[in-house]
Order: C-alpha cells, then structure tokens, then sequence
C-alpha cells in the first residue's frame, strides 16, 4: 500500500520498520523548478553536480539528494543544510554516529523517471531502482549464476523473462550496495532469493515489487522478517519535505 508523506517524523517510531519512500519526476520543465534548492548541496556534491554532461542526470542528482536530506533533517528536527553525509571506500553515504542519534542506516537510488529511498534503525541497507524498458537478457553470462540464469529461461514469456531478469539484477546491486562495495564485488560471486518477493536468506532481506514500468529491490541485514512500508511522495511535496 502507498501513502503520500504528511508527516515524515511520525514515520520512526518503529525500529522494527523499514521505510521506502518514493517519487516519480514531472516532466523535465517541471523538473527544473528544483534548481532553486541547490543550497541543500555542499562543495562536493556541488562539483559532482556540475560533473554530469546531461541536464536529466542533474536534475535527478540534485532531486535524490533533496528527498533525502529532507527526510532525514525531519528525523533529526534539523534544517536540511544541516544534514551532511560522508563516505566510505567505495563511495556509499552514510551518516556521522558521533552527532546524529539515533543513529539510522539509508540508501538511495535513482533512475530515469523516478527517485527512492529508505532508511532502516538497526540494519545495513541498500536499495535500487532500474526502468524495465530495456532488454539486457543478453548480458546474464556476465552478472549471473548458472542457477540465476537457468531460473530466468524457465519463464515462459518474453516478458516474464525480462521480468525475473530485472528482479535478479535489482537485488544484486541492492545487496552490494548494502554491504557498501558497490560494482567492487563481482556479481558472479553471490547468489540472491529467486522466487518470492520478500525472502530471508543468510540474515540479509530482500524485497521487491513492480511500479508501473520500473521494478524496486530492497536488501536489508537483519535476523528476521520485518515489516516494509513504502510511501509515495509527490513532487508537489518538495516544499514540505524542506520545510
């Protein structure tokens, strides 16, 4: 079930709850009324911005980082500049134990179309998003398993094929995004859950659901079944998430 976000800070009071948070983008003119907010980025993340050749690119950067940051400065009760993000080896954000308390694990991703995020209390966490679109099947020998192969070629359909394709490769990078290696770890080397939506395998769990045209994966470390709640943001809503 989707909800718009009203209130984000009532959203975690529950330690045992993950929550994802979503927004589809207007339309690019749209889109460009975010420019008015590049005051949420810091020196970084400004030359990071300036760095993407394409405008689309920008924009999507620029909206990830405003969803959430705004978010997290809710959860904190701090301004949105307020809220800085560091890194890891391998690139993967994170926030300073030292000064936020409680302390919360997010990740987020974005791809043409649409933005999302989560945050979980005790966990490490990882999520993507990919546009179901395009057809990679051609591309399994260099990312999957002979298992994870074998169980996309049992669906009947094209479309079914490209649909347990896209599952796979989402809880891929999702996991690999959790444990925070990102492309650094081969994806030949592990395996995900290949059938049901929500799994739990080896204290890592996963979910994952179709949006329209775009299918989300979430990987989150735990030793149990917990519950996932998914919010729909509209863009509309931008100016209540920084406020």
């Amino acid at each position: 079930m989707y909800h718009q976000v009203l209130n984000c800070k009532k959203l975690f009071i529950d330690n045992d709850k993950v929550c994802v948070y979503l927004m589809k983008l207007p339309d690019k003119n749209e889109l460009r009324s975010i420019l008015k907010y590049k005051f949420v980025l810091d020196k970084e993340e400004m030359n990071k911005f300036h760095l993407f050749k394409m405008e689309n690119k920008r924009l999507e950067f620029l909206l990830g980082r405003i969803v959430m940051k705004g978010i997290l400065a809710k959860l904190y009760n701090k301004s949105v500049k307020e809220i800085g993000f560091l890194k890891d080896n391998y690139g993967k954000l994170f926030l300073d134990e030292n000064i936020y308390n409680p302390f919360v694990n997010f990740n987020l991703s974005h791809t043409e179309g649409m933005i999302v995020c989560c945050i979980d209390h005790q966990g490490s966490i990882g999520i993507d998003i990919e546009k179901t679109d395009k057809d990679y099947l051609e591309m399994m020998d260099l990312v999957f398993t002979s298992e994870e192969i074998t169980h996309v070629k049992l669906n009947h359909t094209y479309f079914e094929k490209k649909s347990a394709f896209y599952k796979i490769w989402t809880r891929k990078e999702a996991f690999m995004k959790m444990i925070g290696k990102g492309f650094s770890l081969d994806p030949l080397k592990f395996e995900v859950p290949l059938k049901n939506n929500l799994s739990l395998q080896e204290g890592i769990l996963f979910d994952s659901f179709n949006h329209g045209n775009f299918i989300i994966s979430l990987a989150v470390r735990c030793n149990k079944v917990k519950e996932i709640e998914y919010f729909d943001i509209p863009f509309q809503g931008i100016d209540e998430i920084l406020l």
